[in-house]
């Protein structure tokens, strides 16, 4: 009798584990981790825009150069401390936030 409790009170035991961990795979499946997330970014803007595209750059607010400028990438996007950036004309690398197309 003991044996057979034990077993089973195992076997639910192992059945919780296994739905806890199944949980655990779907979540981070949905809701990657935000590094994940940056390297995502890049991939997709790397597929949709090949080096040599022209792209709108915003500077930063305390960029001497004022309004936008049209400028080609000279790059694919890439990761660099936590966040994406892609090297463009004059500018070299900025982030990849103030960037886009213009198509």
């Amino acid at each position: 009798m003991d044996f057979h409790l034990t077993l089973s009170c195992f076997a639910f035991v192992v059945s919780i584990a296994t739905l806890a961990y199944a949980v655990h795979v779907n979540h981070q499946a949905k809701f990657p981790k935000p590094m994940k997330r940056v390297e995502l970014t890049c991939a997709a803007w790397n597929n949709a825009n090949p080096v040599g595209t022209i792209v709108v750059y915003e500077p930063e607010p305390n960029n001497p150069i004022v309004g936008r400028v049209a400028v080609r990438t000279l790059g694919s996007a890439y990761v660099s401390g936590g966040k994406a950036f892609v090297d463009v004309e004059k500018f070299k690398a900025v982030e990849l936030q103030r960037v886009w197309t213009l198509i």
